[in-house]
């Protein structure tokens, strides 16, 4: 029979990095316990077992996410057991924790709800995972698409960087976070003009997590942000003239307010987005590359190499996985179970040999981001 652990059930909720604690129970008369919380603030929850109701001997810990049901299934191999709980630095309003013992069958997720990596459920779906993965269904896991342009890499220029500014990347930079500037090169790109009007950048913030901004254009007149940036992964118009309906006007230049030379992307006319093949993976996760793909336009006729630029935290650079792509054959390859990078690597996509003129390449990959615990 199944029976509640009075003991290890709260209801009441918790304060700004407050923890509750439950007392130990003898659990040895039953093979299992069946715990599950449901809060509105993201915490931490500890499983517990001891052998004298003392000592810790071995601790589960999962990650619990707000307003996300949590529950596991743990079978005892020791006579004592509790629960505690951390909550997070924002007090709670509800918490409802509790633990059963007794015997209990496998446990299930529904189709919609959110998995997390630490879950311990048998888990089916009738949807092919790359689908849940878009939707954001996996908890602790997350797809980016980096997608870059490169309209003009003459055979005199390379190496050139797959990204719209053309040349080499300056969005790279070693020295300190800095304040994010914008501008156009039209005045009509301004917040009641024709053309572009606001643009949100999502990048890595001082400490390389991802932070997003929205900044309101001026026109050739600079602007400048309030948030502090490693990184700008993308840059894109989110209101604009004509009842959102218009494009921006001139060039629209995202760079450090101070050190103006790290250029992060720019916004071609008539494009609203911002197209660069750069990423930095951001602290905290692990970066895997699960393809790359480079095109030359139908239009040129013409050859090109190059490599996966990649340079770890602290490193050297390094040029991987080389290719070769005309404008008959593009090049795309998906390797097993991907290419692994580390926190705070820059990867980017670089053309090293043009055999014409006035060459257009288009590059993209995939990258799948997986918390790195």
């Amino acid at each position: 029979m199944n029976i509640v652990l009075r003991g290890n059930k709260t209801t009441t909720p918790l304060g700004s990095a407050e923890t509750y604690t439950g007392p130990w129970e003898d659990v040895s008369s039953y093979p299992g316990v069946a715990v599950a919380v449901f809060t509105d603030q993201n915490g931490t929850l500890y499983i517990d077992y001891s052998t004298d109701a003392v000592n810790v001997d071995s601790t589960m810990t999962y990650d619990v996410s707000a307003s996300v049901p949590e529950q596991h299934r743990l079978t005892n191999l020791r006579q004592y057991f509790r629960v505690r709980y951390v909550n997070n630095g924002t007090p709670q309003t509800v918490i409802r924790l509790e633990c059963i013992a007794g015997e209990f069958n496998l446990l299930s997720a529904s189709l919609n709800s959110q998995v997390s990596l630490d879950a311990d459920a048998t888990i089916t779906r009738s949807l092919p995972s790359i689908l849940e993965l878009s939707r954001g269904r996996f908890t602790g896991i997350a797809k980016n698409n980096k997608s870059g342009r490169n309209g003009d890499i003459d055979t005199a220029t390379v190496p050139e960087w797959i990204w719209e500014n053309g040349g080499v990347y300056t969005g790279f930079p070693d020295g300190n976070a800095e304040t994010l500037r914008i501008v156009s090169t039209d005045a009509n790109d301004a917040a009641a003009g024709t053309g572009a009007q606001t643009v949100t950048v999502v990048g890595l913030d001082e400490n390389w997590l991802i932070q997003s901004e929205t900044l309101t254009l001026n026109g050739v007149t600079p602007v400048t942000g309030s948030l502090l940036f490693r990184r700008v992964h993308t840059a894109s118009v989110q209101t604009s003239g004509s009842t959102n309906t218009a494009y921006n006007i001139g060039t629209i230049t995202v760079s450090h307010s101070t050190t103006t030379a790290n250029v992060f992307l720019t916004i071609q006319p008539g494009r609203n987005q911002s197209n660069a093949a750069v990423y930095t993976v951001p602290d905290g996760k692990i970066g895997i590359k699960v393809n790359l793909r480079v095109e030359v336009d139908r239009g040129n006729s013409s050859t090109i190499s190059g490599f996966v630029y990649v340079r770890e935290f602290g490193k050297s650079p390094r040029l991987r996985r080389p290719f070769t792509a005309s404008n008959t054959s593009g090049f795309y390859e998906e390797p097993y179970a991907g290419l692994t990078y580390p926190a705070k690597t820059d990867i980017g996509i670089v053309v090293t040999a043009c055999s014409a003129n006035n060459t257009a390449v288009n590059a993209s990959f995939d990258i799948i981001l997986i918390d790195d615990d």
